[in-house]
């Protein structure tokens, strides 16, 4: 991925916070992203919300009553108003939903779906200096034969206000809007967004795993193979090829897939999306790719990416760990993560830290986490090493409230994370002193126990 590539926060940061939520943008914003993303819905009393989908999620939506959906129920934004879309509790992952595609961080939330004013008061509050990119992803109303053109007023009239301080694209798969948008506003800019390849024909791509309901893939099948299309304005999927390279890439949105990459090669306008899970096969194909901007919804995983300098860090602090040569490793990174305020790869922060605590140079390990803190306010890997360096520090009420953070913000309650939050307290409190070997698990378990029940009272 070269240096001009920005990155954006898919969804607002979807995989650190709830989609589209205020507290994803603002996290994300922090971090720094180039761009956020977010998805407008319209309401059955005409309000624009900030949502992914044209129907609840049941894997993270419960009902008034707080009983988690039902996969078959359908529940439409559209037909909802927004005071009745308020009564559903979203935010948080039904335990028996195992989506591995979606974030850890999935805290129940007091406002879930904000107004689409909220959302550009805040990030235009947050944006300083250079106008943040904002890409706002209108529905795809693939089911319906005509558009209407009252949604795209009312979108247009709510972000005029903060052009200024946010620099707005528009992007669908429905193309039909998008020109809508630029008969009514010709200099605006849109990106024409396409399904993954293998919705439309599985020799285009191997099988991806949806981000929509299954019916909305169905619905695309199904238009291909009954040459109904109306959502591509008129255009046929097979020519999106040509138009891109005809167009140089201007204002394309593709899939992030290796079918894409003959476009990237003279293209400078052409957004990739990608999906969290892709992460190892996506590094490889962006490392080179001319892409002028990626869309992904754990930004910060590609960071690393930037130059091969870093690359080479990280690969270098990874074998330093190994082999627990700790000071060479803080000779090559404390100097990087001093200058850069901790602006860099998040891992340059976290190795260093650790190597700081194992050589006991323990305020300097403290100095650093906070460091990275400022730069990654929600990490909670940072926490837990705050919680080994008071262990060692033997300030035990100390490391239990870092312990306590960090579970808060790191995945909600699970058995697999009780799990995992019970073998780092006994990891690192091997050392504490006057403790034989086989308390330590009991006394691990209590302390895990301890940190469920005030995150998750028992009523």
């Amino acid at each position: 991925m070269t240096s001009k590539s920005l990155i954006f926060a898919g969804q607002a940061g979807v995989g650190y916070y709830p989609q589209n939520s205020l507290e994803a943008a603002a996290f994300s914003t922090a971090l720094g992203v180039d761009g956020i993303e977010i998805s407008v819905q319209w309401t059955r009393d005409q309000q624009l919300v900030c949502h992914q989908h044209q129907r609840l999620d049941p894997a993270f939506t419960r009902s008034p009553d707080g009983c988690w959906l039902n996969q078959a129920e359908q529940w439409p934004i559209g037909q909802l108003s927004y005071a009745e879309l308020m009564e559903f509790r979203l935010g948080e992952l039904n335990p028996e939903r195992q989506d591995q595609r979606k974030p850890r961080r999935q805290m129940a939330l007091a406002h879930p779906i904000p107004l689409l004013s909220d959302m550009l008061s805040q990030l235009s509050q947050q944006s300083s200096g250079q106008p943040l990119q904002l890409l706002i992803h209108l529905p795809s109303l693939l089911d319906e034969i005509a558009v209407e053109p009252a949604l795209i007023r009312a979108v247009l009239q709510q972000v005029l206000d903060y052009r200024t301080r946010l620099h707005i694209i528009f992007t669908s798969y429905d193309w039909r809007l998008l020109a809508l948008i630029k008969q009514a506003e010709p200099a605006q800019i849109c990106w024409y967004r396409l399904h993954p390849p293998a919705w439309y024909h599985p020799d285009w791509g191997q099988p991806v795993s949806l981000s929509e309901p299954q019916s909305q893939a169905l619905l695309v099948q199904q238009g291909w193979h009954q040459q109904q299309l109306p959502w591509l304005d008129g255009l046929s999927p097979v020519d999106y090829h040509d138009l891109i390279a005809q167009a140089k890439g201007r204002g394309w949105r593709l899939y992030c897939h290796h079918t894409a990459l003959p476009y990237l090669s003279d293209a400078s306008d052409v957004a990739l999306w990608t999906e969290q899970q892709h992460q190892p096969e996506i590094c490889q194909l962006l490392a080179n790719t001319a892409a002028y901007a990626v869309v992904s919804d754990s930004p910060f995983s590609y960071s690393h990416l930037a130059t091969a300098k870093c690359r080479e860090l990280v690969a270098f602090g990874k074998a330093c760990l190994e082999k627990k040569k700790w000071q060479a490793l803080i000779d090559s990174y404390l100097p990087i993560v001093q200058s850069s305020q901790a602006r860099c790869h998040f891992e340059l922060v976290y190795r260093l830290a650790i190597a700081l605590r194992r050589e006991q140079r323990f305020n300097e390990s403290e100095q650093v986490l906070q460091l990275g803190l400022k730069a990654y306010p929600h990490h909670h890997n940072l926490y837990i090493e705050l919680a080994a360096l008071e262990n060692q520090r033997e300030n035990w009420s100390q490391a239990l409230n870092y312990w306590y953070k960090a579970f808060h913000i790191a995945e909600g309650f699970s058995v697999m994370s009780y799990q995992r939050l019970t073998k780092a307290i006994i990891m690192s409190t091997e050392q504490r002193p006057g403790l034989p070997k086989r308390f330590i698990k009991p006394a691990a378990q209590r302390t895990a126990t301890r940190i469920f029940r005030r995150i998750f009272p028992i009523s």
